[in-house]
């Protein structure tokens, strides 16, 4: 299985071909040509930025929006929104954090 996270035009193709069209842009064919965005998004003023970074910038722009994820405030017991880096779920599904035995051992 491919890595979920790296680009693959392999797979890209195959689901291209599945949906019956020629490219990734044809898939927003139906979308007014005045909405979409023309010019590059200018994220990070020319710098990378790290995922908390861009996920805050993000999450400014869609505040602007009508609707907007809320948390209940009765949720308690520390359950809040909170940021956990993209890679913890990659990191804590490794066997070697949950069980004693490596995978060479029988």
């Amino acid at each position: 299985m491919p890595h979920p996270w790296i680009p693959n035009s392999y797979i890209k193709d195959l689901m291209l071909k599945e949906l019956g069209v020629p490219s990734v842009l044809e898939l927003f064919s139906d979308v007014p040509q005045e909405l979409l965005l023309r010019r590059d998004l200018n994220v990070g003023y020319g710098n990378p930025l790290p995922e908390y970074k861009l996920r805050r910038l993000f999450n400014d722009i869609l505040s602007r929006n009508r609707f907007r994820y809320a948390v209940p405030p009765f949720l308690g017991g520390g359950v809040c929104l909170h940021y956990v880096p993209a890679v913890v779920k990659h990191l804590a599904g490794r066997s070697e954090f949950y069980t004693a035995y490596t995978p060479y051992q029988p």
